[in-house]
């Protein structure tokens, strides 16, 4: 009981914070004041707080260099690949998880679709909408974030209905009329690609009918994809050939999208792993994600 007597005399932690921080009036600042001249547990506290204190508030503001801020985004994406991200339903009057995001617009005029489900996960913040209407382009999702790279071409799963959609740039994939079972009880993901690939938009003799070249393109994560390019009477095309996947060979299913600024295509690869893509403008950049399963 002495004890107890004892430690109550010392102001609460939260108090010595803010003492530390400059937040109390004056009143409580001269009492904490006093205290501290008799108590030296309290005074060990504040100093040690102090120096976390100011450190934190050196640190803030701080300008990282674009070097560090690049590579810090960098391995913020690299840690993203591949993974698996649960979506939680949000339900009204759940205001403490709203989710402002400057990508959030509202519903385009004359839209007669309405909002049947919002999910979300707060790390990466990015919010998932399923829409609903009379019409059969009325049926659709819609990924928001604000970084796009998120919710350009990433697959929506609802691994319980057995249904997967591919986000097109703007975050949103059509459900055309399917007419899917959807509750509070169903569980949505997003799964991010497990490589991504850019090929430069490809140069080639349009004077000759029959066209084809192949490059290899690689990450720094041991993945490799061979993409063969053709120029044919009846169209453009790639053929592309998955080689490795975080350096193995042996991967297992792999859905590829490809997407251009024109469309946005995805195939399964086959048993000889390779699919085949139209190309409508061979002179733009062809964006290749692979995912397994």
């Amino acid at each position: 009981m002495e004890e107890y007597k004892r430690d109550s005399l010392h102001p609460p932690r939260e108090t010595l914070i803010a003492f530390v921080e400059k937040r109390l009036e004056q009143a409580g600042i001269e009492q904490i004041r006093q205290h501290l001249e008799v108590c030296e547990f309290c005074r060990e506290f504040c100093d040690d707080y102090y120096l976390l204190y100011e450190s934190l508030r050196v640190a803030e503001q701080e300008e990282l260099p674009l070097e560090a801020r690049a590579l810090a985004d960098r391995l913020y994406h690299a840690a993203l690949t591949g993974r698996v991200i649960p979506l939680q339903v949000l339900r009204p009057g759940a205001d403490e998880h709203e989710l402002p995001l400057a990508a959030d617009g509202d519903r385009q005029a004359g839209s007669s679709s309405d909002q049947v489900l919002t999910l979300y996960s707060e790390d990466p913040e990015i919010v998932l909408r399923i829409m609903r209407g009379p019409q059969p382009d009325d049926n659709y999702v819609q990924l928001i974030s604000d970084d796009m790279s998120l919710v350009s071409h990433v697959l929506i799963q609802a691994p319980q209905l057995d249904r997967e959609f591919v986000t097109d740039d703007h975050g949103r994939a059509e459900l055309g009329d399917e007419r899917l079972e959807i509750t509070d009880e169903v569980k949505w993901q997003l799964k991010m690609p497990d490589a991504v690939f850019d090929l430069e938009p490809l140069v080639y003799d349009p004077n000759k009918t029959e066209y084809s070249r192949q490059v290899t393109l690689e990450t720094d994560r041991q993945d490799r994809v061979e993409v063969t390019f053709e120029r044919k009477t009846e169209g453009k095309q790639i053929t592309l050939r998955v080689l490795e996947l975080d350096g193995r060979e042996d991967f297992g299913d792999v859905k590829i999208v490809v997407s251009t600024p024109q469309a946005s295509r995805h195939a399964q690869i086959g048993d000889d792993k390779t699919a085949t893509f139209a190309i409508d403008d061979p002179d733009s950049t062809v964006n290749i994600r692979l995912f397994t399963k």
